[in-house]
């Protein structure tokens, strides 16, 4: 019950393309042994009719033959062309041809099937184009539902992600496009109800996918979307350094160890007033410095992370020590007599100490003096007859130690008087 209005007879071979097209958008096919059989068929009545056909031309025609019949047996649909009687005529055109609704005229133009469907009447079906070349009737289309599904909905910067589109029925056919945030990043052609296609090149955020699928003939389109969470990859610092009880002034390094070797980026080192900062290679680097005050110190070395890593830190704590010292006490003479000065003199072993050094009888403090080229001295007469024990005590500078002396035994001997005597003689 198949009716056409008539066009050129150029469009022959889109309606054969038409008609190829609509089968693959079915999944129908023509196995290659019923062409076979049915060209042999054909060629032996139109041999017994004296015609000998043209073997390609007739291998064409048995093969568009079955196509047509098993598009009817699968989908009630089929292409027809239109051809005019002569004359080139523009349209609009309006097309009906048999049928009632719920089916829909199809128009094969651009290398791809148009609803044009505008009205049903009197059995017929209508639609309005604008152009003549295939048509074709087919069912309502049937409803699909699209899953979207991601490999890791949690990934991180520069992995790869799975977005796979599955669409209800399985049996449906045709293209899925993907979106990321309303931008088309690919597609892919259902097999089976299903496929997919892969990103690997999303940087740090939250994104929205969208997974579109246009229908095909026979089905509905439908639409699906998630979000998909990038994130940067943890990272762990470690920061060393090459003594951790060093002396003042002394030159320490301090090296961070990142376990991303692939990381780029700068750490910053910090403590005690001081910070400096070096540029990762490979995971590492480090930085030296000499001017830690004396104490304890925290060093925080902190890595900021870059567009794939995120940052981390660590810290130690860094013993500076003052330089140690030790005083020699010495005193002049070394048995004094008592009243007379002794000259008490004291030497560092370190002749860049600075600083004062204090001298004591036992707790009582005789006296002090201010270092210079690493000695300094003091005179008294304060030591009383008899046996003194003498030390010596430094009080320290910035860089040095405190030290005190051995203790010196002093002893004081009593001054000698001598006494006049008179005779008188009688």
């Amino acid at each position: 019950d198949w009716s056409s209005d008539v066009c050129s007879s150029d469009l022959r071979l889109q309606a054969r393309l038409a008609l190829e097209a609509l089968a693959s958008a079915e999944a129908i096919a023509v196995e290659a042994s019923a062409i076979e059989a049915r060209v042999r068929e054909v060629s032996r009545e139109l041999s017994n009719a004296g015609n000998r056909p043209d073997p390609q031309r007739l291998r064409d025609a048995v093969e568009e033959d079955l196509l047509r019949e098993a598009l009817l047996r699968n989908t009630a649909a089929f292409a027809v062309s239109v051809e005019p009687d002569g004359g080139s005529p523009t349209g609009p055109f309006q097309i009906c041809l048999a049928g009632s609704a719920p089916a829909r005229l199809w128009h094969y133009e651009g290398g791809a099937w148009n609803d044009v469907t505008t009205a049903y009447g009197d059995g017929t079906v209508c639609g309005l184009t604008s152009s003549l070349s295939p048509f074709a009737i087919a069912p309502a289309k049937g409803g699909t539902s699209l899953a979207l599904v991601s490999s890791d909905s949690t990934s991180l910067v520069g992995e790869a992600v799975t977005f796979t589109a599955i669409v209800d029925p399985f049996t449906a056919t045709g293209p899925v496009g993907f979106a990321i945030d309303g931008v088309e990043v690919g597609s892919c052609d259902l097999v089976a109800g299903r496929c997919a296609i892969v990103v690997t090149d999303l940087p740090a955020g939250t994104y929205t996918v969208d997974a579109t699928y246009a229908g095909a003939p026979a089905y509905l389109g439908s639409e699906a979307s998630l979000t998909q969470q990038v994130s940067r990859t943890a990272t762990s610092l470690q920061v060393r350094t090459s003594d951790a009880s060093s002396l003042i002034g002394q030159s320490l390094t301090f090296t961070a160890i990142l376990d991303r070797s692939t990381a780029t980026g700068t750490v910053v080192f910090s403590g005690g007033g001081w910070s400096a900062s070096c540029i990762l290679v490979r995971g590492t680097c480090l930085v030296s410095t000499g001017t830690l005050p004396a104490g304890t110190t925290t060093i925080t070395a902190v890595y900021g992370g870059d567009l794939v890593f995120l940052g981390s830190r660590d810290s130690l704590l860094q013993t500076v020590r003052l330089i140690p010292t030790a005083l020699t006490l010495s005193a002049a003479p070394a048995s004094p007599i008592f009243g007379s000065a002794v000259t008490l003199t004291v030497r560092i072993d370190d002749a860049g100490a600075t600083g004062t050094v204090s001298f004591r009888d036992g707790s009582t403090l005789l006296g002090t003096c201010r270092l210079s080229a690493g000695t300094c001295a003091i005179a008294t007469s304060a030591l009383a007859a008899g046996p003194h024990t003498l030390t010596a005590s430094y009080a320290g500078d910035g860089t040095h130690a405190t030290s005190t002396s051995d203790p010196l035994a002093v002893s004081v001997g009593r001054a000698t008087t001598g006494r006049s005597e008179e005779h008188t003689s009688e």
